[in-house]
């Protein structure tokens, strides 16, 4: 996203490649070559959090999924990393 910074843009793609099973924000740290802490502050200097990218790269996928393929809500939901369907919706 525009205006993100680099280490929000990684960790965003990073997360995109495996939304089924997201890696607890020490393990996408240290993927990233950093600390949790490290990673923490640079995200909230600029007003995010871990949740709000982790919950970004879900959206994007499931509105991808919602345009160019025939699976169901049910569906994209559960290749998105959503809990259940009305997690999603």
């Amino acid at each position: 996203p525009e205006g993100w910074p680099p280490p929000a843009r990684e960790l965003l793609q990073q997360l995109a490649s495996d939304l089924v099973v997201a890696p607890p924000v020490q393990e996408a740290a240290g993927r990233l070559g950093t600390s949790t802490r490290t990673l923490q502050r640079e995200l909230r200097a600029h007003g995010l959090s871990y949740s709000q990218v982790l919950q970004r790269a879900r959206c994007d996928a499931a509105a991808r999924q919602l345009l160019h393929t025939p699976l169901s809500l049910a569906e994209i939901g559960f290749v998105c990393g959503f809990s259940d369907q009305a997690h999603f919706s």
